[in-house]
């Protein structure tokens, strides 16, 4: 299956060409990926550099793959073409299985927050992780 940007003037929407072929395939019915290939660049030209899928596509992904063992191709060319798991470009990644585990199971350093009824302290706290010097802005 194939696969192409579909823009939009909202970014937000735009699909992106690894979740247009994936939701080909799974539209009629293909639901066992084994890998895909992922090459980008500028119309006309062979590719400079690797395409990585972005955030939302990986997380597709792992809807449909099994992390450890699902492949990604990046190519600059045919000759030029590196290898990654989806695991090696989305670790620790949340998929379907995880909605029915126990979280703390997969990495014993994950342990149960209590209560989500953070207070000021706990903002500042959060802020100061995010970078931004306990203000509420500036996130990297």
């Amino acid at each position: 299956f194939t696969g192409c940007n579909i823009e939009n003037a909202a970014y937000s929407v735009t699909n992106c060409a690894e979740r247009t072929a994936f939701f080909k395939a799974v539209s009629e019915g293909v639901r066992d990926f084994r890998k895909i290939a992922i090459a980008g660049g500028a119309q006309g030209q062979e590719p400079s550099q690797i395409c990585p899928p972005c955030g939302v596509c990986r997380q597709v992904m792992m809807e449909f793959c099994i992390p450890d063992e699902f492949k990604i191709l990046l190519g600059r060319s045919e000759e030029d073409c590196q290898s990654f798991t989806l695991a090696q470009l989305l670790p620790l990644g949340f998929g379907p299985d995880d909605l029915s585990k126990d979280l703390s199971a997969r990495d014993p350093g994950l342990t149960d927050p209590g209560p989500m009824d953070a207070g000021p302290k706990d903002m500042c706290a959060m802020d100061a992780f995010l970078g931004s010097g306990g203000k509420g802005e500036g996130r990297r």
